[in-house]
């Protein structure tokens, strides 16, 4: 018996992929937007969860914010000498302690790194153990940080250059995307911190002296900082917390390429100390200003220049080796250093500080105590 049915022709099978890539073209873009809505909704998350986290800490810590709290005078709990040589030293020890543990590492595995200011870049840890959150964790990843995420997924393939340790690489395991300053210390801080509300004569420090030393400050080893200036700080020591940053990425990632946030264009979600999560443009922030001296920051036109160079972690516009930044931007201007980050002057919102325009900054002048 003859069959009526047809077998495809060259027409209907040149027709099929016509309809496929139209679907293709139509879909494939809605996928795309879904994932990254979906990422900007897993980073909102992490940044809500992360505040809310930290108020809690602060109510079982009389108020006190989670920051690293070993000083000089602290037990090393190693018994290998019984107090530490300095603060700096014995926030190295604490970190690793609780890196250790909340990543489940032996002593040998895991070493004291000497070469490096763990609250500069590891203000998480406190929190992290305070909740019992194992590390690494996808709660301090932005979904679109690819490495980190690895590393919370348990692929350690990638690793950054070991530093001046040799066998320091371990702990940015552990590091999150998301970095905030909840210390007395600060560049803006100047020549005085306020130390139980008393306040008193500092030494200029920097996190980063190479960062210092552009700006024609001598860099002053953090070490030799004044006792409890690298200590945690009260949530009643924030003034405006409305309108300082306490958290965000180095990185923008969820609106085109990732890119160093000082970037006048970069648009990401930051949190606020009143536990707010708010999308910013850097370019509508407070920008910097040199704390080469107090007169600076007055008259707010000296601003804090300074090179990004590109890294393990991300890189610069345009792809380059580094990049100058006329302005520090709300990094250096953040937490608890002194004035807001928004809002900035409308009419430079968008456009790189010049001499001649004198921005708005409020006035809390280190006598104040306030931050």
């Amino acid at each position: 018996m003859r069959s009526n049915r047809h077998a495809f022709t060259l027409l209907d099978l040149v027709a099929c992929i016509g309809l496929a890539a139209v679907v293709s073209a139509v879909g494939v873009p809605a996928v795309r937007t879904a994932t990254s809505d979906n990422a900007l909704q897993r980073c909102r998350y992490n940044l809500r969860f992360l505040g809310q986290s930290s108020a809690v800490y602060a109510e079982d810590f009389a108020g006190f914010m989670p920051a690293l709290s070993f000083t000089a005078n602290s037990l090393n709990p190693e018994n290998t000498r019984p107090t530490f040589g300095n603060d700096l030293s014995a926030q190295q020890w604490q970190a690793t302690m609780m890196l250790r543990r909340l990543g489940n590492l032996s002593p040998s595995a895991a070493p004291v790194p000497t070469n490096w200011i763990p609250g500069f870049w590891f203000t998480h840890v406190p929190l992290a153990a305070y909740i019992g959150e194992p590390l690494p964790s996808a709660v301090y990843a932005c979904p679109l940080d690819a490495r980190r995420m690895a590393y919370a997924n348990g692929d350690f393939s990638q690793l950054p250059p070991a530093g001046g340790d040799g066998n320091d690489a371990w702990r940015f395991i552990f590091s999150s995307s998301y970095i905030s300053s909840v210390y007395q210390w600060s560049p803006s801080r100047m020549q005085i911190a306020v130390i139980d509300g008393v306040s008193k004569n500092s030494l200029m420090v920097s996190a980063n002296p190479a960062d210092v030393s552009q700006v024609g400050v001598s860099p002053v080893p953090i070490s030799l900082a004044i006792p409890a200036s690298l200590g945690p700080r009260r949530t009643s020591d924030v003034a405006f917390p409305s309108q300082k940053v306490s958290r965000h990425d180095e990185y923008a990632r969820h609106n085109g390429a990732a890119r160093f946030f000082a970037s006048l264009s970069a648009t990401q979600d930051v949190q606020f100390y009143d536990g707010s999560v708010r999308t910013l443009t850097t370019g509508a922030t407070n920008p910097g200003w040199n704390p080469d001296g107090s007169g600076n920051r007055s008259a707010m036109r000296n601003r804090f220049a300074f090179t990004k160079f590109a890294d393990f972690w991300g890189g610069v516009d345009g792809g380059g080796a580094s990049a100058r930044y006329a302005a520090g931007w709300y990094a250096w201007t953040r937490g608890g250093l002194l004035g807001w980050d928004v809002p900035r002057l409308s009419s430079m919102v968008g456009r790189t500080p010049v001499p001649q325009v004198v921005e708005n900054e409020l006035d809390t002048s280190p006598a104040t105590g306030t931050w």
